[in-house]
């Protein structure tokens, strides 16, 4: 209690709940710009020699020099803590780059490889490094949950005014043309899009903030939850529902067995054993999954198809994949893969696409919850709710292929979730400035490991 009375805490603009349960502090201002700008419709951008920039790409190559000075400053001032993400992401970055050199030289990987890897290590670091303090994450939050929701509002004009608002505002003001130009129904309405590069990607990053504004502590819950809701549905995109449908069962899952410490390897061993006994007693394992287990069969099995088609596509190049160019195939399947991991092996190879997947997953590889984790109790529970996010994108990722604003989402996410994982190993004595220390044991026990 006696850290509340500090002199100088609501100077910087921090909330305090007495029970723990919630603390926010004062974001950078770098850090909002860069989450507003990721919304930015792509007609705002602008070329240089060939090279297409965004408000965020350009705000990424800008920061970059902060970047590096924050980070030498974390490392010498001892409260850098390691996260798998750390290696692996500019890991993923050089080869995404180094590929396309190889495959198509290194014009075409400053024009297309480079861009996509600064918004992948940028994206992360910059959520890594700029927040260092105690609820900075639910502040970002707070204002991710807040942004996506206004998009989501935005968004509903499509259907509403039976034409792409946003887009056709952009096409008039700067002239800007996108590829796809079709209006797309279901159901009767236009899928909206908003803002938003296409109606999946739309959907997608309403998903994500339904569910951190369903099982976190946000302003204006109710009305971003509204929002959020009405955009996934309006985007009419199976992968938005497989979000929230998956999204939400492993959150409740993890509110209902909070007490169990095992319960996440619990879940994941008995899922590997149903499908390891499906593979032993079926000699079409594949069949009964799509059949049964995929809302369009016929979807499900031109997916399967894909990996065909891709397998052999890659064969003479399987290291450094066949770059942005159009690949032999006489088969329209070929045209349009509809799969994030088996395009990245396209572009990059299998390495690259495999460095990608793994970054994804490693920013959640320290624990955030647990008896030796000095975060509050709403720390822990976002961190276990962006680590089921990160396990989403991944998932969705093998239906839908994702680029543009969802890349930089995920980045962004998963330099937060790295953030707290790192943040809660710190001991006390080394998190500089803040009232909070070990709070999670002491108020609530979560018991996850995620």
């Amino acid at each position: 209690m006696q850290a509340l009375e500090r002199p100088g805490l609501h100077s910087r603009r921090e909330e305090w709940s007495l029970s723990g349960a919630k603390l926010e502090a004062g974001l950078p201002l770098v850090v909002k710009i860069i989450i507003i700008s990721t919304f930015l419709p792509e007609g705002l951008s602008f070329y240089i020699g060939g090279l297409r920039l965004t408000v965020t790409r350009v705000t990424f190559l800008l920061i970059t020099p902060l970047l590096i000075g924050r980070t030498v400053r974390m490392v010498t001032a001892g409260r850098y803590r390691f996260v798998l993400a750390d290696l692996l992401v500019p890991t993923a970055g050089a080869w995404m780059f180094l590929a396309l050199c190889f495959s198509q030289g290194a014009d075409m990987a400053f024009a297309h490889a480079g861009p996509e890897a600064l918004e992948f290590c940028v994206g992360y670091t910059a959520t890594r490094v700029l927040l260092s303090e105690h609820g900075q994450a639910l502040s970002l939050v707070n204002l991710l949950c807040g942004t996506i929701a206004i998009v989501a509002l935005l968004g509903l004009l499509d259907p509403l005014t039976d034409h792409y608002v946003i887009w056709d505002l952009l096409k008039h003001l700067t002239g800007y043309q996108r590829r796809e130009v079709a209006l797309v129904y279901r159901l009767g309405l236009l899928r909206a899009e908003g803002p938003v590069e296409h109606a999946i990607l739309f959907g997608f990053a309403c998903s994500i903030g339904l569910l951190l504004a369903l099982f976190g502590r946000v302003r204006a819950r109710g009305l971003i939850i509204i929002a959020c809701g009405l955009g996934t549905f309006l985007a009419f995109a199976s992968a938005a529902v497989l979000s929230v449908v998956v999204g939400g069962s492993l959150l409740v899952y993890d509110r209902l067995l909070a007490r169990v410490s095992q319960r996440w390897f619990g879940l994941i061993a008995l899922t590997a054993g149903a499908f390891v006994m499906l593979f032993l007693v079926s000699s079409a394992p594949w069949g009964i999954i799509i059949r049964y287990l995929i809302f369009d069969p016929d979807s499900g099995y031109d997916r399967l198809y894909q990996w065909s088609v891709v397998s052999t596509a890659l064969s003479p190049s399987p290291w450094f994949g066949l770059g942005f160019l159009t690949y032999s195939a006489e088969d329209p399947v070929a045209k349009s893969i509809d799969n994030m991991w088996l395009q990245y092996a396209i572009q990059y190879g299998i390495p690259g696409s495999v460095l990608i997947g793994l970054s994804t997953l490693g920013a959640a590889s320290v624990p955030t919850s647990g008896p030796w984790v000095n975060l509050t109790t709403a720390e822990s529970k976002l961190g276990t709710t962006l680590s089921i996010v990160l396990f989403l994108i991944v998932l969705v990722g093998f239906t839908v292929h994702m680029w543009g604003t969802d890349r930089i989402l995920g980045a962004l996410l998963m330099g937060v979730r790295a953030h707290l994982g790192a943040l809660g190993r710190l001991r006390p004595e080394t998190q500089a400035d803040n009232p909070v220390s070990n709070i999670a044991s002491s108020s609530e026990p979560t018991g996850s490991t995620v």
